[in-house]
């Protein structure tokens, strides 16, 4: 039996960056992106989620359909449909207006 399993890396547990982490909304730590299951101060141990669909915040000007590359903007703490500069999270579930304020999007694996 193999010793050396840590976890099935759906749920990743994490410590809270500068600012924390708020449950449900997502967070970046350099090219991974994990949504929150719990909220947590700084310096504690929190359970990320890294796969799934989720409803995000998004980035008010950016109209997004179905299928479309979706990007996190860190700065700002949205969905985008920006590339430059930004992280590749996933993809959109569903059609999203620019006066959408939350976009449904299938986490990368």
């Amino acid at each position: 039996m193999a010793t050396n399993f840590k976890q099935s890396g759906e749920v990743l547990t994490l410590t809270a960056p500068t600012g924390g982490v708020v449950s449900g909304e997502g967070v970046s730590f350099n090219d991974l992106f994990v949504v929150p299951l719990t909220t947590a101060a700084v310096g504690v141990d929190f359970a990320g989620q890294t796969v799934g669909v989720w409803s995000l915040a998004k980035k008010a000007a950016d109209a997004m359909a179905i299928g479309d590359e979706v990007f996190w903007d860190a700065s700002s703490d949205h969905v985008t449909s920006t590339s430059t500069g930004m992280l590749m999270i996933g993809y959109c579930v569903a059609t999203a207006a620019t006066s959408a304020t939350s976009i449904d999007v299938r986490l990368a694996p």
